[in-house]
């Protein structure tokens, strides 16, 4: 069968080492892609707000799969679709627990990141990068009494940005005591919160569904652990040369890394099915 969807990861497969910039040929590579019939999609662990920048230097890209798989956005609406949310029971005492013990993270809830105002202060002194910290206010919702504004209602995800060092046994064993609640990291040591089942492997899986696309028809690009379920769903499935050892094991194909292009690699050798059914 023929290539009717293409989705990518972004963080090491699409975008450079800097986080931020896509090549010219993995955009033109895309591009044909889309002009052959293809759709395309960018799959992250980000928020819409998050990687709204880098979206926009795909402009072919009509689908998102936000925050690890727990929503879809479209591009022709807007409209941001949940797909597998953490329910209030399950996140709100895990977030009672963070910020009692002196936890800084956001809250992602339709599309948006959340922060509270007074933790940028906090960041800077924890030694955060001013840089990184920059990136960070660019695309959150600084405010106060996050959690009431939040409260009773379904998010995607929990980001932890700094979590002191005597807290996080605490914090692990809540987290693991929560059902409906898992943790999905895809940088080594960082606190990424999502619902249980919440995968982008799901949520590829869901689009396919609405779009009447087989398995068989996918191809996927990702080289971090959190692309695992959607490496292993798409038959066409590549894993970066920089990949994680375990991403290379899921995927079916590999590809050169992320600095040399590898995406647009995989798409210029596969063109003849390409939009082919």
């Amino acid at each position: 069968m023929g290539i009717r969807l293409i989705v990518t990861d972004l963080d090491g497969t699409l975008l450079g080492d800097d986080h931020k910039g896509v090549s010219r040929r993995d955009r033109e590579a895309l591009a044909l892609a889309r002009d052959r019939g293809a759709v395309v999609a960018i799959a992250s662990g980000r928020t819409w707000q998050a990687l709204a920048d880098a979206a926009e230097q795909i402009a072919v890209a009509q689908y998102a799969i936000l925050s690890n798989g727990a929503a879809l956005r479209r591009a022709d609406t807007g409209e941001v679709e949940p797909v597998r949310e953490i329910l209030p029971g399950c996140w709100e005492p895990v977030v009672r627990l963070l910020w009692r013990r002196g936890g800084v993270f956001e809250l992602y809830a339709g599309g948006r990141s959340y922060i509270e105002e007074g933790d940028f202060l906090r960041l800077g002194e924890c030694g955060l990068s001013p840089g990184f910290l920059e990136d960070l206010r660019s695309y959150n919702t600084p405010s106060q009494g996050v959690w009431q504004q939040l409260r009773g209602r379904p998010i995607e995800k929990i980001n932890g940005l700094y979590l002191p060092e005597g807290a996080q046994e605490e914090v692990q064993e809540a987290i693991a005591q929560t059902a409906g609640l898992v943790r999905t990291s895809s940088i080594p040591g960082s606190l990424e919160l999502n619902a249980t089942g919440c995968n982008k492997g799901v949520a590829l899986q869901a689009l396919c569904a609405e779009l009447g696309i087989a398995p068989e028809e996918a191809m996927a690009f990702g080289d971090a652990d959190n692309d695992l379920e959607m490496l292993r769903f798409a038959h066409w499935s590549f894993a970066m040369e920089n990949g994680s050892a375990e991403a290379k094991e899921a995927a079916r194909y590999r590809t050169a890394s992320n600095a040399e292009s590898g995406v647009s690699q995989a798409i210029l050798r596969h063109l003849d099915e390409i939009g082919a059914r």
